[in-house]
């Protein structure tokens, strides 16, 4: 990535043009490690609730999909649990940590400007880390039904 993406505004949609996990990670990335252009608490706020829209679109289209292969594999092959090697327990182990402000926010002898730019900073951070946390859980989804679907196929 040569410098920040530009992101474009859908009035008719009322939603951001072109817009996915992997591509607003990769230029939270880029202006996190550059420390320039980083996004305004008012655009965090936007991708934010452009990441939950998203999301939660996966999370049903998931969910519908493992209830169906679920309930076909209990009601038609047989009703023992799922063994899978891919399910994680701690999916947002540390997370909750991770999204508080470092002390030195707190600090007095910083100025305004540079509090606001701290805490911009750590922002944008915690935007990357709820990003890598969800493209996580879809993966974990993902590798769940594709637990189901080998065991299926397995059944003569």
């Amino acid at each position: 990535m040569s410098g920040p993406f530009v992101w474009k505004w859908d009035p008719s949609t009322n939603q951001l043009k072109n817009f996915s996990l992997s591509l607003i990670r990769k230029d939270l990335f880029f202006r996190v490690n550059n420390q320039q252009h980083l996004f305004t608490l008012e655009e965090c706020k936007i991708i934010l609730r452009e990441v939950s829209r998203i999301v939660t679109q996966q999370a049903q289209r998931d969910f519908e999909q493992l209830m169906f292969l679920s309930t076909y594999r209990n009601d038609k092959l047989y009703p023992k649990p799922i063994q899978s090697n891919y399910i994680y327990a701690d999916s947002l182990q540390g997370f909750s940590e991770a999204i508080f402000m470092e002390d030195e926010q707190t600090d007095p002898s910083l100025h305004s400007k540079e509090r606001l730019h701290k805490l911009i900073i750590n922002v944008n951070k915690n935007l990357i880390k709820l990003i890598d946390s969800c493209l996580k859980q879809r993966k974990e989804r993902m590798l769940l039904l594709y637990t189901i679907i080998e065991e299926i196929e397995q059944i003569p």
